[in-house]
């Protein structure tokens, strides 16, 4: 079953608060986070076999879920950690829904590191230009991956 996976992610760059020292020596802030400031989402990408098919197909998991159906928003950066992915399942972003097509439909635009693997890290920050729906694929191989749901503010 497919789920929408919502920025269930691990939020970073919230940006400083500026903090007063109160008598008892904790500190309060007095500055709010900024909500206009960008943030950064970190997503954990896995392969694993596929719980919806027993013959041995692997698929991407992201955070803990297989299939995860990701929506992300312009202006802001997400980091795609790869944890041990194998270098035979290079992980990229895609305009294609089935993927396995040699990078052909890369998406490259405000992507760093498509077709990472092992540990490696693939950066986007979301142009506004964007379409509305992307995919994450791995190069070699045919529906490893999911929808990408591209949203403005």
């Amino acid at each position: 079953m497919r789920r929408s996976l919502i920025l269930v992610a691990l939020i970073l760059g919230f940006g400083g608060c500026d903090s007063d020292t109160s008598p008892g020596g904790s500190t309060t802030s007095t500055t709010p986070p900024d909500p206009a400031e960008p943030k950064t989402a970190v997503f954990r990408v896995a392969v694993v076999p596929s719980s919806s098919y027993p013959d041995g197909t692997v698929v991407f998991l992201v955070n803990g879920e297989q299939e995860a159906e990701l929506t992300l928003t312009r202006g802001e950066t997400y980091i795609f950690e790869m944890a041990d992915t194998p270098e035979q399942h290079p992980f990229h972003l895609s305009t294609s829904s089935t993927g396995g097509d040699g990078g052909a439909n890369a998406w490259l635009d405000g992507v760093t590191g498509n077709f990472a693997s092992g540990n490696e890290i693939l950066t986007f920050v979301v142009p506004i230009e964007a379409p509305d729906l992307l995919y994450y694929q791995c190069s070699n191989h045919e529906l490893m991956g999911w929808r990408i749901n591209i949203v403005s503010l």
